[in-house]
C-alpha cells in the first residue's frame, strides 16, 4: 500500500467495560496545541473481533488486542471516525464495514467498504443490532450506532451522542485529556454536558443543518432497546444512559419545535 498510516497519537489500556466488550481512549490531533480524546470500541463472539470507531494503538495495548482474538470485522459508523481504518485494514485483513452507501476514504488509502450496515445486516448480528439513521434526514453518506445485546444493551455510538460526563458516576477510560488549548475551544462549541448531541452534529449531519432535521433519527435512537453507552468521545456510562439521554432530547425538542421542519432530501 503507498498510503502513509497516520501513527499512534497516544492511548490509555483496554478496559473490558462488560464481559467481552473493551473500550480504549486514544487521541486525535486537530492542529498545533489542538488534540481531543476518541475511544475505540471491541466486541468479541469466540475468538473473533469487531472493532468500531478505530484508533491505532500503542505497541504494547496492539499486542493486548492480538491477544485478545482475531480481527475480523472493522466498521465506519460516520463521516468523522476513519483515519485509522486503513492501518486496521492493511494490517488484519477484516472484512469492512459503513454506516452508508458512498461512505469512503481518500483514493490514496486504497480501501473501499465491503458491507453496509442494515442493507448487509451486521458483524455477529445475533449479537448486534445497528440502528440506521435514514439518508432523507442527513446530508453525509450515512450514521449509525450499533446496539451490543448484553446487559440491558449497549450503545457504541457514532458522533450523534457525546458524553462529557459525571466523572464521579462516570467511567473514565483513562487519564488523557483534551489538551489545555482545545477546552474552551470544545466548551464554547457546545461540548459540555454529561450526555447530548452536539451542535456540530446539527451543523454538519442534520439535512438542514438544524436539530430539528436529524430530529426524527435522534427520537428513533432514543427509543431503541439500550441502558449504557459508549461513545466516540468522552466517558462511558454504564447504566441508565438511555434515560438521561431521553431527557436531554425531549428538552431539546421543545427548543427545536419553533424551527420550521426540514424537507425530507431525495
Amino acid at each position: 500500500m503507498v498510503y502513509s498510516c497516520p501513527k499512534p497519537q497516544g492511548n490509555g489500556p483496554l478496559v473490558e467495560v462488560f464481559p467481552d466488550v473493551w473500550a480504549v481512549e486514544g487521541r486525535v490531533t486537530m492542529g498545533p496545541g489542538m488534540s481531543i480524546t476518541r475511544n475505540m470500541t471491541i466486541i468479541r463472539q469466540g475468538s473473533e473481533l469487531a472493532i468500531v470507531n478505530s484508533v491505532r494503538l500503542m505497541p504494547k495495548e496492539e499486542k493486548e488486542l492480538e491477544q485478545l482474538g482475531t480481527v475480523k470485522h472493522l466498521v465506519r459508523l460516520c463521516e468523522d471516525h476513519g483515519m485509522d481504518d486503513p492501518y486496521f485494514a492493511e494490517r488484519y485483513k477484516p472484512t469492512v464495514w459503513v454506516s452508508g452507501e458512498g461512505m469512503g476514504w481518500s483514493k490514496e488509502a486504497g480501501l473501499k467498504a465491503e458491507k453496509v450496515l442494515g442493507k448487509d445486516g451486521a458483524p455477529f448480528p445475533e449479537l448486534i443490532e445497528p440502528v440506521i439513521m435514514s439518508k432523507d434526514y442527513l446530508k453525509v453518506p450515512g450514521d449509525a450506532s450499533l446496539i451490543v445485546k448484553k446487559q440491558k444493551g449497549i450503545l457504541v455510538a457514532s458522533d450523534s451522542i457525546m458524553c462529557y460526563g459525571n466523572r464521579k458516576q462516570d467511567l473514565k477510560l483513562s487519564n488523557q485529556q483534551d489538551s489545555l488549548m482545545a477546552k474552551p475551544v470544545l466548551w464554547m462549541m457546545g461540548f459540555s454536558g454529561r450526555i447530548i448531541t452536539p451542535p456540530l452534529f446539527f451543523k454538519h449531519h442534520s439535512c438542514n443543518g438544524q436539530a430539528s432535521g436529524v430530529m426524527p433519527e435522534l427520537k428513533k435512537l432514543a427509543a431503541a432497546d439500550w441502558d449504557a453507552i459508549i461513545p466516540c468521545h468522552g466517558l462511558v456510562i454504564k447504566d441508565g444512559a438511555k434515560v438521561l439521554y431521553s431527557k436531554w432530547l425531549d428538552a431539546k425538542f421543545k427548543s427545536a419545535a419553533a424551527t420550521p421542519p426540514a424537507t425530507a432530501t431525495q
